[in-house]
């Protein structure tokens, strides 16, 4: 499959004010998104800061709130991430928090911006499979 010239930098673009219109028309819906959108909702100002913390809207917590478990019984810090950090029946807390994969996966940041960031703090780095050449 030749995937060369594709993207989809016009539509993440128009993504924001897609949503707004959808959200002003639907009122009574509450929207939850994906923590691989919320960089982009950050980046373009859909909401402001309180409003993601109010309603929980979180950047990456792969390895820190949760982690995957494959049908191997293998863990690791997202389900498309491309390496397993150990089995799950060693798994203790101790493994969660000193285990050196999902250690590199927690401290993973785009670019030295992100430190600087107003929203670093409930964005955590962004989606790790966005920017990172090993999925």
């Amino acid at each position: 499959m030749d995937i060369e010239g594709l993207s989809v930098d016009r539509e993440l673009e128009e993504l924001p004010m897609r949503l707004k219109k959808l959200n002003k028309s639907n009122l009574r819906l509450m929207f939850l998104f994906d923590c691989s959108l919320f960089e982009i909702m950050a980046e373009h100002g859909f909401l402001n800061i309180e409003t993601h913390r109010k309603y929980g809207n979180r950047g990456c917590c792969g390895g820190n709130a949760y982690i995957a478990i494959d049908i191997n019984g293998m863990y690791k810090p997202c389900s498309f991430w491309h390496e397993s950090s150990g089995s799950v029946f060693d798994l203790d807390f101790d493994n969660w928090i000193n285990d050196a994969g999902l250690n590199r996966f927690r401290n993973m940041r785009k670019n030295e911006s992100c430190t600087q960031c107003e929203y670093v703090e409930i964005c955590s780095g962004g989606c790790r499979l966005l920017y990172s050449n090993k999925y």
